[in-house]
């Protein structure tokens, strides 16, 4: 178990992760501006958290060398590289909560941190899964997997974070594991569109099946395991995401529905919702491996492309009739 474990990035879900972990272990969170960290330093309280107070023994600074038995990333996956350069990263071990797909050059987080930092793959390791930051916060039982190439480092995390109401299970796909958190928040914008159609439980369930057809598909020419796409990383997350009222993805999907600017939607988050750029990084996978797409897509086109949404939907349905497979 890791008993002194450093955090960068002080969002919703860095700041429930190091409650989490606060419990058993020596905590710190780092956040590249001084101004934000000073904020939270000073009344304890998050902007995107209600009714919660930061405990005292989460220490919060911004100083800019990193020193832990753990480092963990809750940063967006777009600024990833970039935030990276701002610290001096001394922590051997690097586990990754962050979701999505990097836009300019179609690497997963866990390539990008290999890349950046120069460590080696059996120390970087991911988290991921069905897991909102407010629900974490009470304490309602939570399942999610975590995986490594190795199986020790694996281990060592499951064992750190595992509580009676937080289950950590071990996945050694790390490619499926972060296909699954990244494709989830675009189909989460999907099943958003539909919503704010005004479209009821038929069709985001059409959504949803068929959008899995779509990771199972892109899955095979990257080579990840399918039975990854069956489990917490990709349905799991998928599932919970789609429905909730704490979805970002999906409540942005819903604005955009109803005549919303993209990006007016997101500056009123006051948060990153990443499937908007994991859309984009999607459509390009697809393209570069030929596979066919096109409720991921859709969404693609509906950001990028002025798509009307209703259009959108009205030409998945009317694409060629063929087999389920």
């Amino acid at each position: 178990m890791y008993r002194n474990i450093s955090i960068i990035g002080a969002g919703s879900w860095g700041i429930s992760i190091a409650n989490l972990l606060s419990e058993n272990s020596e905590v710190s969170v780092f956040h590249y501006n001084k101004a934000t960290i000073k904020q939270l330093q000073k009344n304890r309280l998050h902007p995107n958290l209600d009714n919660y107070s930061i405990p005292e023994k989460i220490i919060l600074t911004h100083d800019k060398e990193v020193f832990s038995d753990l480092c963990i990333l809750a940063i967006p996956v777009q600024y990833i590289r970039k935030t990276l350069k701002m610290f001096d990263i001394k922590s051997k071990n690097i586990l990754i909560l962050s979701k999505g797909i990097e836009c300019d050059t179609l690497m997963f987080p866990s390539q990008i941190v290999r890349e950046s930092l120069n460590v080696k793959d059996e120390n970087v390791g991911v988290l991921s899964g069905p897991s909102h930051a407010e629900l974490l916060l009470k304490k309602e039982p939570t399942a999610v997997v975590v995986s490594s190439e190795n199986k020790t480092f694996s281990s060592d995390i499951q064992k750190t974070f595992s509580r009676d109401y937080f289950r950590a299970y071990i996945n050694k796909d790390i490619l499926g594991v972060q296909l699954g958190g990244a494709v989830k928040n675009v189909i989460s914008i999907a099943s958003g569109i539909s919503a704010g159609l005004g479209y009821k439980e038929n069709t985001v369930s059409a959504i949803l099946t068929r959008s899995l057809k779509e990771v199972s598909a892109l899955g095979d020419r990257i080579g990840i395991s399918q039975k990854t796409i069956w489990g917490l990383a990709c349905i799991g997350d998928l599932m919970a995401t789609s429905f909730s009222k704490y979805s970002r993805n999906r409540s942005f999907g819903a604005q955009l529905a109803k005549g919303g600017n993209p990006k007016e939607i997101i500056a009123s988050f006051n948060t990153e919702v990443e499937g908007v750029a994991t859309s984009r990084s999607i459509f390009n996978l697809s393209k570069k491996f030929e596979v066919e797409m096109p409720i991921c897509n859709m969404v693609y086109r509906v950001i990028y492309e002025n798509k009307n949404p209703k259009k959108g939907i009205k030409e998945l349905m009317r694409r060629p009739l063929k087999d389920e497979k």
